[in-house]
């Protein structure tokens, strides 16, 4: 169907449009014509992803010299994969309404979507069709790696002009010496697919890259990479524009004129976190000194072989050519870091390297060393607690090692170029001494925004980064427009301070419904009247589980399908879990439905929830014990019968006696202001409207939302929750007991079980 927004007409594949759907489209034109960054919280199953591609193409299409290239950033593969598929049925809605104009006119200057190249982009792992790669033991990406690179394929061609010249010699050549190299690669490269490029016009999921390279006998990960500079619609991960170590190879490229969009992006601030924290422990100081024995080996065995290689690298870096453009012509993804912090010119990888700092390789592995030395105290179980701030620690650093603070940050590009120079394809080894040198880069590049904290008893020394608008400050401020959007986003002020950005237009969006799906209810007493809580100091009552097992136990029996459970944390969990085993509640709920348990191991955890689906296939229903923040909770849809009813026991608050989590606070508190009740708070919440909202997927779908905690009744919590949930929330459903909160349940699921007209 064709909408009109604003005087700009946009193709929606589908035959309807949700009210909110439309809101968003307008708020979201609003910020394109502005050029400003958006702040959107759209319900959840409400076709959130479709909404923007269909906005964002058109306008695109209308604006070709504004804004060239959408960048579509997912959580996982799995999201990835599910928003090139609309993005296709998108295309095609696009590519059948203009045939049909052209049809009624004869005008065909409106063939717009034959311009625009749409794929995603994921890792070797996920495109990878080689099968001795993949089997590799080291790794796909060592094993793609140990047969593409330059040194290799080199040898090889060396090898095979031997055995050419030794034929014409009537010598029969040994051709046992030539490395194995990657056959799809090399018909890529040097092939029928040297000069090709994805025609445009078509999406390209992953699946359809692995196919074509079957079919063509090329790559589909090094294609990918060779068009993603020319297509329109790029979808990838968060980590391609976050994470520096792989957005200075795969995003650099992209110019100033894209949209991009964060879906899901209700935890990015920890997600920019985690791109810059690095956590060294005593076992990996030990293994990245047998990596720097090994590489100290590697290097005297290339001296002999030939220091003329040695020597142009070094040459090559002593004139400032800038790391990055040393990985794009030899195609990797390498070092981490660098941008600038304080308004200068702080890019490390533009300076040329200074003075003689790392000239020499073995200056460079005597650097190394000391720095090894320096850091292994500081994860000594003998060591005592402390934190230091990153400048404090940098100048003790620099004194220990007799280098200054300036040369720290090329340590990580260092021995990437050091890497490569001795030839070593299987990087996955050193990866000990790699998180070394990141660690050493990021301490001399942030003189503010982290902290360093010891753990000795846990032998961990801790680089964590405090400020999660140092990762995604460059996406904002290279981008004319970037899109945060997510389901869970309330409060709205939160993010622009947290990640300080401007947000030129911030809304939340209301559902609407034909009828009222959700029956979330706030459940504050057991069947006993004891007040409900998970607080640490009252989780060890004896009545706190077993009126928490009561709940399940009741909700179990009247929902007759699916039940998903969140508790605040595995150990509460664990807890909750021995209680009913000993009074045999656990037993009383398996009466009524299977009960599967999710584990923090990947393994059992996707058995779990495989088992938990069958038995809900079966008709019998099944309840599904799993923790907020883990897997269930971030990337699984509960939707239609999964998940009929979820219970939240407690709210999941982080473990406040964190360390981290205190020098988190209160940096934000001095930093942005933000408190440290509002903070722990907004966390929790977001972290429980995530859990509920698994269970709500798309308009014909409902369900019961339990907040199983007495301190969810508070206004606090309350306002924090997301529009689209507080919209049905009712006087009656807050403070309500076990038997209340079942009367409201059967009363809900009889109206759900009339036909929808």
């Amino acid at each position: 169907m064709l909408v009109d927004i604003e005087d700009l007409a946009v193709e929606f594949p589908y035959p309807s449009l949700y009210a909110e759907q439309r809101q968003y489209m307008h708020a979201l034109k609003r910020v394109l014509d502005g050029g400003g960054h958006g702040l959107f919280e759209m319900p959840s199953g409400t076709g959130k992803t479709v909404t923007i591609l269909s906005l964002v193409v058109a306008y695109l299409r209308r604006h070709p010299s504004r804004y060239r290239r959408l960048v579509y950033c997912t959580r996982t593969v799995e999201e990835m994969e599910k928003v090139l598929q609309e993005l296709r049925l998108l295309v095609r809605g696009n590519a059948a309404a203009a045939a049909a104009k052209d049809g009624d006119d004869g005008d065909d200057d409106d063939d717009d979507d034959a311009s625009l190249l749409s794929l995603g982009l994921a890792s070797r792992n996920h495109l990878c069709i080689n099968e001795e790669v993949l089997r590799c033991s080291k790794g796909v990406d060592s094993g793609c790696r140990a047969r593409t690179a330059s040194w290799v394929r080199e040898r090889a061609a060396a090898a095979s002009a031997a055995v050419q010249r030794d034929a014409g010699d009537g010598i029969d050549g040994d051709r046992s010496t030539a490395p194995a190299l990657c056959e799809f690669y090399e018909e890529l490269e040097q092939g029928t697919g040297r000069d090709f490029i994805l025609p445009a016009g078509g999406v390209y999921t992953l699946q359809d890259l692995r196919e074509l390279g079957r079919r063509r006998h090329w790559c589909p990960y090094f294609l990918a990479r060779r068009c993603i500079a020319l297509a329109q619609v790029v979808v990838f991960s968060y980590q391609y524009l976050i994470d520096p170590r792989v957005a200075r190879v795969v995003s650099s490229g992209f110019g100033e004129a894209s949209v991009v969009v964060f879906d899901e992006a209700h935890n990015i601030d920890n997600v920019c976190i985690e791109a810059l924290s690095i956590d060294v422990s005593e076992r990996l100081l030990e293994q990245a000194t047998r990596n720097l024995n090994a590489l100290a080996g590697r290097l005297l065995e290339v001296k002999r072989a030939g220091a003329r290689r040695l020597s142009r690298a070094y040459e090559r870096l002593m004139r400032g050519l800038s790391a990055a453009e040393q990985r794009l012509a030899e195609r990797e993804l390498a070092a981490p870091v660098i941008q600038a912090t304080d308004g200068r010119d702080h890019d490390a990888l533009a300076d040329s390297l200074p003075g003689n700092e790392f000239r020499k390789a073995d200056d460079f592995l005597a650097f190394l060393r000391a720095a090894l030395q320096f850091l292994r105290p500081e994860t000594s179980g003998d060591s005592v607690a402390r934190q230091q701030s990153p400048l404090g620690f940098r100048a003790r650093l620099c004194a220990e090692t007799r280098h200054e603070p300036r040369a720290l940050r090329f340590v990580s590009e260092r021995l990437v170029s050091l890497l490569w120079t001795l030839e070593l394809s299987d990087w996955t080894a050193f990866l000990p001494l790699q998180k070394v040198a990141e660690f050493c880069s990021l301490i001399g590049t942030y003189p503010a925004g982290f902290v360093v904290l010891n753990e000795p008893e846990e032998r961990v020394l801790h680089l964590a980064c405090l400020d999660a608008s140092l990762a995604v400050k460059p996406v904002f401020d290279k981008f004319q427009c970037v899109i945060i959007t997510s389901g869970t986003l309330s409060p709205l002020w939160v993010y622009p301070r947290m990640l300080s950005f401007r947000a030129s237009v911030a809304e939340s969006f209301p559902m609407s419904l034909q009828r009222e799906c959700i029956c979330p209810l706030i459940v504050t007493r057991g069947s006993d009247q004891t007040l409900l809580s998970s607080q640490y100091s009252l989780r060890s009552e004896p009545s706190i589980a077993r009126n928490y097992g009561e709940l399940l136990l009741r909700m179990a029996a009247a929902v007759p399908d699916g039940v998903v459970c969140f508790f605040p944390s595995y150990e509460f969990l664990q807890g909750v879990l021995s209680a009913w085993i000993a009074t045999g509640m656990l037993e009383r709920v398996r009466h009524t439905k299977l009960v599967f348990i999710e584990t923090p191991d990947a393994l059992e955890a996707n058995a779990a929830l495989c088992n938990f689906r069958v038995a809900c296939d079966a008709g019998r229903g099944a309840v599904l014990l799993s923790v907020a923040r883990g897997k269930a909770a971030e990337g699984i849809d509960f939707d239609g019968h999964y998940g009929r009813c979820v219970l939240l026991f407690g709210v999941p608050f982080q473990y406040s006696e964190s360390r981290i989590l205190r020098a988190r606070l209160a940096f934000l508190h001095e930093q942005y202001r933000i408190r440290e009740d509002d903070f722990l708070i907004f966390d929790a919440m977001r972290q429980a409207a995530q859990c509920v909202g698994r269970v709500i997927r798309n308009k014909r779908d409902y369900g019961i939302m339990v907040f199983a905690d007495r301190r969810y009744a508070r206004p606090s919590q309350l306002q924090k929750l997301p529009r689209w949930i507080s919209q049905f929330i009712l006087d009656a459903y807050i403070g309500v007991d076990v038997e209340s909160a079942l009367h409201f349940a059967r009363q809900f699921l009889l109206h759900m079980a009339q036909p929808l007209l």
